[in-house]
């Protein structure tokens, strides 16, 4: 059974939201990455993170059910990162609008256990407005998580370069 938003009726997701059912919303970015890697390695990486997560809550936890909605791959990136070709950049203020209305419209429905997963260095500012605004006019205090730093550890025994040295790409 998928457990993918978009493939949800509305009165299967109306179900989801009798039974507390938790929303996934990830976060990546279009960007350059170097020459070794595709500009979608952040969104990529949201999607496949959030669809392990998804698959691991349900199979382990199960109640409630957690749900993944479509991956959300356009964000703001510093102005450095045009320098190369690839970078697709929005506005902060639009991906926090953006955000904004997908989250409010997620607690319009009846979830209130929304999850954003941000795999994007440059949207932690905006992420920290999303969940102050959310709660403001929705009373609905949302989680972030960041995958990225579940691995931080091991990636620091693992390491090549000085810290500092792979930030990005």
């Amino acid at each position: 059974m998928s457990f993918y938003f978009q493939d949800k009726n509305w009165t299967e997701l109306k179900s989801y939201i009798e039974k507390g059912g938790v929303v996934l919303l990830p976060l990546g970015t279009v960007e350059e990455h170097g020459p070794h890697l595709a500009t979608g390695a952040d969104a990529m990486i949201a999607e496949d993170t959030s669809r392990d997560i998804a698959q691991a809550w349900n199979e382990q936890i199960g109640d409630p059910p957690m749900l993944v909605l479509p991956t959300f791959w356009s964000g703001y990136s510093m102005s450095l990162m045009k320098a190369w070709p690839g970078t697709i950049s929005v506005r902060p203020e639009i991906v926090l609008g953006a955000l904004t209305d997908i989250v409010v419209s997620l607690t319009e429905m009846g979830f209130y256990r929304i999850v954003v997963s941000n795999n994007h260095g440059h949207h932690d500012g905006i992420i920290r407005q999303l969940v102050r605004d959310v709660a403001d006019r929705t009373g609905v205090w949302i989680a972030v998580i960041q995958p990225a730093a579940f691995g931080a550890k091991k990636f620091a025994e693992i390491r090549k370069t000085a810290p500092g040295g792979a930030i990005h790409a």
